[in-house]
């Protein structure tokens, strides 16, 4: 006793009542169990009141409050005593003089939170709901929405790849077309058409090529001057295929071999065999021979015998007579037609057309380009002595040229190379050498555009799929929000519920719960 009379006991019970009680949420559940707050077959027991909540939510008066309550979330035991508060001010009216509701909805609810507290019903629904929320509930939709955000940031990154490839191939496909000379809308017509344009780019290639006159001039001499061993001047014969091109044009290759065009008909006097049936021979109006107007051929004066000479009626054939002779079907030939009947296809191409002569020329103009360049760069240096030494008894056309002509030069022959190889031109000899390099040449270039289409649209699908995986998270993080917004607010009725059961000692729930 103390000097008031008081007892000391309720003194020695404060600091406990100030201790507070630590649970991990985890745990919760079994706490409940253990100290038997609750029995270990509460889930039973809960059906029944699961049934008649479904119930009597089906009679609720119109009540914005309810409303939330019962909106897209499970009911449980503290939802229940919010629902009798909201009643007893809508049900009022049914109250009677003994304090007592006799309205049916007032009655279900009571009789619904009166069977959550009998054996601690209600808590242990609570714990439990709490521990599925956090592990389960919260961490599927957490995780949801960050595959969400993941699948957006590769979409994001594939609709940049998708972008990029489209542009690759869609302006390989374009340069292609553009070097090729098409525009790539109707590809094998074009490219068809666009062999129509070779001889005239031929022509443009000799017109370029007749300015190279003084160049190979030029280096003739010059190549002459450095193999004159014998002292004669006597000019080498260098570069043929350019030096027929400037002086003849795009000649044939037989014209080039032989030195004479191609032979178009076989001329036999008067006889043309061009013309008329090959196995006939005209006479005129005619079907028969004229033999004059007698009916025999006159052998002379004594028609019974005739004379073969003087010695031993004997027919003089010389020393010798070569019976060698071959006719083969009845034809017989001249040695112009024997000459003709051996050349080929390829004889009678142009220089350009044909691909043996058309690599000798450009290897001609490499030749000469390397020469130029060479003769650049020894031009170009100061105090060369071994040059000017060298080239002190050259004649005066070398002597005389200056570096800027021999640049000018050069500049003339790399632009009739750079014509020669282009693209274009390369793809204009295969096209006019293969039939089906056409086929090919219009399913690469399709191939490309087709790619482009491709990388369009799956561009336009990643599109429309990060719009429908938007909407979703749109939906979701509002969700996640209102969940973990109504977990830590069950969180807070749990605690306070057991801190009245333990002198309203301060109950602290553990754990990740208070990371959410």
């Amino acid at each position: 006793m103390d000097e008031n009379g008081n007892n000391n006991r309720n003194q020695a019970a404060t600091p406990e009542a100030i201790i507070p009680i630590d649970i991990h949420y985890s745990k919760l559940l079994d706490w409940l169990i253990d100290r038997k707050h609750c029995k270990g077959d509460w889930r039973d027991q809960t059906l029944q009141i699961r049934e008649k909540i479904n119930n009597a939510i089906q009679d609720m008066p119109e009540n914005d409050e309810i409303k939330q309550l019962l909106s897209g979330t499970y009911i449980h035991y503290f939802h229940c005593l919010k629902i009798i508060e909201v009643l007893k001010i809508s049900e009022s009216a049914t109250k009677n003089i003994f304090g007592r509701y006799s309205s049916k909805r007032m009655k279900d609810w009571q009789q619904i939170v009166a069977m959550y507290e009998a054996d601690s019903i209600g808590l242990a629904e609570a714990a439990d709901m709490l521990m599925r929320n956090v592990n389960y509930e919260i961490a599927a939709s957490k995780k949801n929405i960050g595959k969400c955000q993941q699948q957006l940031r590769d979409l994001t990154r594939k609709e940049s790849e998708y972008t990029s490839n489209a542009n690759i191939f869609r302006n390989k496909f374009l340069q292609t077309c553009k070097q090729i000379g098409i525009q790539g809308k109707n590809i094998k017509a074009e490219l068809n058409e666009l062999l129509q344009t070779l001889p005239e780019l031929y022509d443009d290639l000799v017109t370029d090529s007749k300015q190279l006159s003084k160049a190979y001039e030029f280096y003739r001499a010059f190549v002459t001057f450095l193999d004159d061993s014998n002292g004669e001047g006597k000019q080498l014969d260098i570069l043929p295929l350019l030096k027929c091109i400037i002086n003849k044009g795009n000649i044939t290759v037989y014209e080039w071999k032989t030195g004479q065009p191609p032979p178009d008909t076989i001329d036999f006097g008067d006889l043309d065999l061009t013309t008329g049936s090959p196995d006939t021979i005209d006479f005129g109006d005619s079907n028969t021979i004229d033999y004059g107007d007698s009916n025999a051929i006159d052998f002379g004066d004594n028609t019974n015998e005739i004379d073969f000479g003087d010695e031993n009626n004997a027919i003089d054939y010389g020393d010798e007579i070569n019976f060698d002779i071959s006719v083969e079907n009845g034809d017989t030939t001249s040695n112009n037609q024997e000459q003709s009947s051996t050349i080929d296809d390829q004889d009678l191409m142009t220089i350009l057309d044909d691909t043996r002569s058309r690599n000798c020329f450009i290897d001609n103009l490499t030749e000469l380009q390397g020469f130029f360049k060479q003769r650049v760069n020894e031009m170009s240096e100061e105090a060369n002595i071994v040059s000017v030494n060298q080239f002190q008894d050259a004649p005066r056309q070398l002597q005389l040229t200056s570096t800027e002509e021999i640049s000018s030069m050069k500049s003339v022959v790399d632009s009739i190379l750079e014509k020669l190889t282009s693209v274009k031109m390369q793809h204009l000899f295969l096209i006019k050498t293969s039939e089906r390099y056409v086929d090919r040449l219009a399913e690469s270039l399709k191939q490309k555009e087709n790619l482009a289409e491709k990388m369009l649209e799956s561009l336009k699908n990643s599109q429309e799929r990060r719009e429908k995986i938007k909407e979703q998270l749109i939906e979701a993080e509002p969700k996640l929000n209102n969940l973990i917004a109504k977990t830590k607010e069950l969180q807070t009725e749990v605690a306070a519920e057991l801190s009245k059961r333990y002198q309203n000692r301060p109950v602290n729930i553990m754990g990740e719960i208070n990371l959410i």
